[in-house]
């Protein structure tokens, strides 16, 4: 190769870099838009909704109806902009990787998540889980959304069961299961579920935005991992993720 042809490739190489660089600032400027303008007229929304209910005694069954079901969209489209402004975060919010104890941010989390734990008589089996390298704040995020997912989706009349172990795979990789023995769904719509707004189940019964394990792919996939699931109706759904235990070094 010449030098000029080296002189072109590595211009272009630096201009690739530019526009990556302006992608990432408008994607930041977006979140803050989205962050701040959009969820301060929802939280009036919400606020005054709130304020007609409690000051207002002779509301009639309907009008105190169409109240409350504005104020639960409201909340519905919070929860929305917040996953998304999760969601562009795992981009432009990145963090250095370090080490992450697996085992102890899994109970970290179940420690966050006590009050729901107890409600639902929930057991939870960790076992075997490795150290690996990891942005900290995402890998947590990883794990709350995971696990979140098997309450949401529990089987009515029976506790949740929660298994989440680790098995040591072949060229620094550790596979991490997380099953439970919640409704399950057909596996056909194992791919579908990774994709942003897509859902399985009704709105009504399972609220939520739809970016949950879309976000969860997102960060697993900037660890130089993979995520899948296997499931079947009414037995459970186990998730797979397969992270290296050492990050490879950037060239």
């Amino acid at each position: 190769m010449d030098m000029t042809q080296r002189k072109k490739d590595a211009e272009q190489l630096k201009s690739y870099a530019i526009e990556l660089q302006r992608n990432n600032k408008e994607l930041e400027d977006f979140a803050f838009i989205a962050s701040h303008d959009l969820q301060e007229p929802l939280r009036k929304i919400t606020t005054f909704g709130d304020r007609l209910i409690e000051k207002t005694v002779d509301l009639d069954e309907h009008s105190r109806d169409y109240i409350e079901r504005m104020g639960k969209s409201a909340r519905r489209m919070k929860r929305f902009i917040e996953d998304l402004l999760l969601y562009s975060k795992v981009t432009t919010k990145q963090k250095p990787f370090e080490l992450v104890d697996l085992e102890k941010k899994v109970k970290t989390v179940c420690e966050e998540m006590d009050h729901i734990i107890h409600s639902t008589h929930a057991v939870v089996n960790i076992s075997n889980l490795p150290t690996i390298e990891g942005d900290n704040n995402q890998i947590h995020q990883l794990i709350v959304n995971l696990i979140f997912n098997s309450f949401k989706y529990k089987s009515e009349g029976k506790p949740p069961i929660i298994n989440i172990f680790g098995k040591k795979k072949e060229n620094n990789y550790w596979e991490i299961s997380i099953q439970d023995n919640g409704i399950g769904f057909d596996e056909k719509y194992a791919d579908r579920i990774f994709k942003p707004f897509q859902r399985l189940h009704g709105r009504s019964k399972y609220e939520g935005s739809g970016l949950g394990l879309t976000i969860c792919k997102k960060i697993v996939e900037r660890h130089n991992g993979t995520i899948s699931a296997l499931s079947k109706p009414g037995v459970g759904t186990t998730f797979i993720l397969t992270l290296p235990e050492k990050q490879p070094p950037i060239h």
